[in-house]
Formats: structure tokens, sequence, C-alpha cells
């Protein structure tokens, strides 16, 4: 069984996210593929970053463990921006919410407000609804029109295996693909 590694310090940490938001190595780390960015010169770059985390730590590190991490304080620091933000709209007084710390307003800093907030729109759309979908032929023995995923079906003279029905849903219409 492996022995489990010391916590982060705060000085590793703030070395991490350092290293992780400089310019150069955050348009390597977010940047799509191509000829000239390929994933060997991301490792490169994780590489590098891991280097220089265990240089200034006790406990040293592996890639995969430097990933994790930024992950992790990535995923914690978007939340507790997004719960800091609510928190500011809110009326009624009270005491503010915490300020970040240095190296979160750094990872705020190179995030969207889209990745922190959301996206606006009035909602969201549920992709397994169907009730919504273009139609343009009829159910043959109830005369009603058919979403795009049930013609499918009834043209190709298939029925789902056992237990691959479409989920119950509100959104979905009731039919039976038996009944075709």
């Amino acid at each position: 069984m492996e022995e489990r590694k010391a916590n982060w310090s705060e000085v590793a940490i703030e070395t991490l996210v350092d290293l992780v938001t400089d310019s150069e190595r955050w348009a390597v780390i977010r940047g799509k593929f191509s000829p000239a960015l390929t994933i060997h010169t991301k490792q490169k770059v994780w590489i590098d970053i891991t280097e220089r985390v265990n240089a200034s730590s006790t406990c040293i590190r592996a890639v995969k463990d430097v990933k994790k991490k930024w992950q992790d304080i990535q995923s914690h620091t978007k939340k507790k921006e997004a719960n800091r933000k609510a928190e500011l709209r809110k009326t009624g007084g009270g005491p503010p919410p915490p300020e970040l710390k240095n190296w979160e307003k750094k990872i705020v800093s190179i995030l969207s407000e889209d990745v922190i907030s959301g996206v606006d729109g009035g909602g969201g759309v549920d992709s397994l609804c169907t009730a919504s979908f273009p139609t343009d032929k009829k159910n043959t023995q109830s005369g009603q029109d058919l979403p795009v995923s049930k013609r499918r079906y009834e043209e190709a003279n298939l029925e789902p295996a056992m237990g691959m029905e479409a989920p119950s849903s509100s959104c979905f219409p009731f039919y039976h693909l038996s009944s075709f």
C-alpha cells in the first residue's frame, strides 16, 4: 500500500498557481491540439511545472498528482468565487463574504466569467427531451406526429433491445415502441 503524501503547503500551491497561470504555459495547457501544439508539448510543460513545484516543496510529487491538485484547486476556486458573487448580490446586510487569497485571485483572473457564473440564457435545454424535435411523419396507428428518434425505429422496423427504451420523463411523448 502506498504511503500517504504530506498535505500541500501554501507555498507549493502558490508556486503551482504561479506556474500554471503564466501566460505562455497557460496558452499551451489550454490550447487546442495542432501540428504545432502536440500532447508531447503539453506533457513537457506539466513535467516542467512538476519539477519546479517539487523544488519548492519537501514532498516529491508525480505529474499526475500536480495535475490533480490543479484541477482540484481550480474547481474549488470557481465554486468559492461563484458563492462569493452570489453573497454580494444578496440584500439584508450581514458580514461580507471572505476575500479570495492571492493565488485564488490569479485563478479567477484567467477564467472566463461564464466558467464561474454559468451561461445566461433563460435556462438550459434538456438534451433528452424529444417533445420539441421536428416531425414530418405520422404514427400510422395513432395519427400523431413522431419525433425524429421514434421515426428511425419505425422506418427501420427495429425494436429496441429489452431495457433500451427511452427514460421516462415528462418531456417524452408517451409512445410504446412495441406498438409500431
